[in-house]
């Protein structure tokens, strides 16, 4: 039994990350073993490369209007671990999410006395919320994907809607190195008679798609018809219904589509849904690290080439005429050199920074291969002193540490 929070997150979180096999047995044996808490509440189910956290914090804030007890599984966090399981956005306490850890370490020893091998920290964390959801007795609750879909430790699930936001490249050891072989393992979260939200536009996607969901059974309902101009507060309409957000950029526009389609899609499940709590839910949504203005900073967690392509865009339509300090800091394991050259292309001044993580790339290595006339090298707490209009993007380990530097040094103005 550990006593204190600090110990028992220390240990989930030394928990290998992934299993040494790479499929569902492991959570279809847990789940079974725990009496399937996963079929025990209403579950909305979202994967994609990029948007899933948004389109995750949409729905949720669009349930939570409609007056329904919404629960939230994500990942990673920006500010504590106890946001990846909320309740009505709210992250769980420290004393339940205490007892928690403690079940789950009993639980991983009971399991390996069963099956002789220990489960990673994704089926744990998994789990954990699963038992969390249906301890609080919630009327529905919106499950982020990992990596990929197919065979990630969410996918014991069968929810009442399923999403996938956008297919892009990244986990590519894991999912694939061709955009279809990467949606394929995303649209492994299709079920049987369960309606599926698409936010992707490739046209040799969309085959793919429609072709899993007649094989599957499912039903395909694909985004169109967004109208999209840049504005603060972020206005767009969807299928000539106006709408406003408070995420701004075209992919939050995107992300905002999905998440009325998946909830109009529940009003055939059981659940009632208003135009109006639509409408309200938008309005109240926020996420944390995503294109979010703190003082003079941006900061946006975009991580892969695709989520860099997507910043930019951004970044051109509301601040084209802004000169920016870029700062840039990604785990060794990304495309960096990739998302590198596009951010020094925008960057009137380049600066490289890395967070105390083991699979962090060394902002040396970024420095030395930079071409930027005006390059720096920073660490986190130099990055949160800088002045005048300054974007940074990358890993969302490199958003919540500078988040919290910029928010002690605002704070204390």
């Amino acid at each position: 039994m550990f006593k204190s929070l600090k110990a028992a997150q220390a240990w989930i979180e030394s928990v290998q990350k992934f299993g040494p096999k790479y499929d569902l047995v492991r959570m279809q044996n847990a789940t079974q073993m725990l009496n399937h808490p996963e079929k025990k509440v209403p579950m909305i189910h979202v994967a994609g490369t990029n948007g899933k956290g948004s389109t995750v914090s949409f729905i949720s804030h669009i349930l939570m209007a409609a007056g329904y007890r919404t629960g939230m599984y994500i990942s990673p966090y920006i500010e504590s671990f106890n946001e990846r399981f909320m309740i009505n956005h709210v992250p769980i306490d420290d004393t339940a999410l205490l007892t928690l850890i403690n079940e789950m370490h009993a639980f991983n020893l009971a399991y390996h006395a069963r099956f002789f091998e220990h489960l990673s920290f994704f089926e744990l964390t998994t789990l954990l919320a699963f038992e969390y959801f249906n301890n609080e007795s919630l009327d529905v609750a919106v499950i982020e994907v990992g990596i990929g879909g197919r065979l990630d430790a969410t996918n014991v699930i069968t929810p009442e809607v399923s999403v996938i936001t956008s297919i892009g490249f990244d986990h590519m050891a894991i999912l694939g190195n061709t955009l279809k072989e990467i949606a394929s393992e995303k649209l492994g979260i299709v079920k049987p008679s369960v309606p599926l939200v698409s936010g992707v536009k490739d046209a040799e996607l969309i085959e793919l798609f429609e072709s899993t969901t007649q094989k599957r059974g499912a039903n395909l309902i694909q985004t169109d018809h967004v109208t999209f101009i840049p504005t603060i507060p972020q206005t767009f309409s969807y299928q000539s219904t106006p709408y406003e957000i408070n995420l701004l950029g075209e992919h939050q526009v995107a992300n905002a589509a999905c998440a009325i389609e998946a909830t109009r899609q529940l009003n055939h499940r059981g659940f009632t849904i208003s135009e109006t709590a639509i409408q309200a839910g938008l309005k109240d949504a926020f996420w944390p690290g995503r294109f979010e203005t703190l003082g003079p900073f941006i900061l946006d967690g975009a991580h892969n080439y695709q989520g860099v392509q997507s910043l930019l865009k951004a970044v051109d339509a509301y601040f084209k005429a802004t000169p920016l300090t870029i700062v840039f800091g990604v785990m060794g394991d990304k495309d960096s050199k990739a998302m590198q050259t596009l951010l020094e292309a925008r960057a009137e001044t380049m600066v490289f920074t890395e967070v105390d993580h083991p699979r962090a790339l060394a902002k040396t290595v970024m420095f030395d291969r930079s071409m930027h006339p005006n390059k720096l090298m920073a660490s986190i707490d130099e990055v949160a002193s800088l002045e005048g209009p300054t974007l940074i993007a990358g890993s969302l380990y490199v958003i919540s540490a500078t988040r919290a530097k910029i928010k002690e040094r605002l704070d204390a103005k």
